[in-house]
């Protein structure tokens, strides 16, 4: 069995920490309408909890964690999105997937898998956040590659991942999609894939109705 008495001091001062940050949290009033300043307060008050258990780790001689400063942590008076905004939030826990994957080890879920998303929902995401247009997962198309696609055969769903803070890397990153349709269409979809596309992976039903991509 393995020895967690190391990890118990940790906890304990983990625990300790959200206590003291409980009323500087609930202070911070969830908007209507998303904003650059509540982004920025949530952020600060995320980079701040990061750097004191920085600090407590190595108080108690524990390795120290790998840490990068979030995004926003000060306003900029720029356009600001990112997973956390609540419509894209929306998106994402609509079409989540439990993956299975854990918590890392700051105890965020900061990786997680969707699917079912509909071209409306990813054109939704790009018109608040343009520059994921240009999003790529390795050699999959880019986003913006991926809508096209959806536009010319309607009735495209999508899957793929999506980064969340504490993480400096957000995105929403598409690795391929589901399409029913006629014969003829799928056939179409296969040969477009294979001309001008990278795709590692393209399976047709038994009954050349559907066609599923995976992407990288």
């Amino acid at each position: 069995m393995e020895d967690m008495s190391e990890a118990r001091p940790l906890r304990d001062e983990i625990v300790k920490m959200l206590r003291a940050k409980a009323d500087e949290y609930e202070a911070l009033v969830i908007p209507d309408v998303w904003t650059e300043e509540y982004q920025t307060g949530l952020n600060r008050l995320r980079w701040e909890f990061v750097q004191g258990l920085q600090a407590k780790m190595i108080d108690l001689e524990l390795p120290p964690m790998n840490i990068v400063k979030p995004r926003f942590v000060e306003a900029t008076g720029g356009p600001l999105v990112d997973t956390e905004h609540p419509e894209i939030a929306a998106i994402l826990k609509r079409r989540k997937v439990e993956d299975g994957f854990p918590a890392n080890a700051m105890g965020f879920r900061d990786y997680r898998h969707y699917q079912g998303m509909t071209l409306d929902e990813l054109k939704k995401i790009v018109d608040l956040w343009p520059d994921e247009a240009q999003e790529q997962q390795n050699d999959a198309p880019s986003i913006e590659e991926f809508i096209a696609l959806g536009e010319e055969f309607p009735g495209m769903t999508y899957h793929g991942y999506s980064i969340h803070p504490p993480r400096e890397d957000t995105r929403v990153s598409v690795e391929g999609f589901d399409f029913r349709g006629t014969r003829e269409q799928v056939v179409a979809l296969s040969n477009k894939l294979h001309s001008e596309f990278s795709v590692e992976e393209a399976q047709v039903s038994e009954d050349g109705l559907e066609l599923h991509t995976w992407c990288d």
